[in-house]
């Protein structure tokens, strides 16, 4: 089944981790499309600082930058 609007497959956010006690939660550091989202990254941050970083996609998956 396709979602309802194709084009949220382009949909990504790079968020960085962040903990509230014992729960991870994320902040919402750009969004744009897969490629914009690792660009962005990958111009403004270190490798370090990209360690607690990952990619979002438009079902709330996880993935590495």
């Amino acid at each position: 089944m396709s979602p309802f609007y194709p084009d949220c497959y382009d949909q990504w956010s790079l968020c960085k981790y962040t903990y509230d006690g014992d729960h991870k939660c994320f902040d919402t550091l750009f969004e744009g499309t897969e490629d914009e989202c690792r660009q962005y990254a990958y111009d403004n941050y270190s490798d370090k600082e990209q360690t607690d970083m990952c990619l979002m996609d438009w079902e709330g998956r996880e993935w590495d930058v």
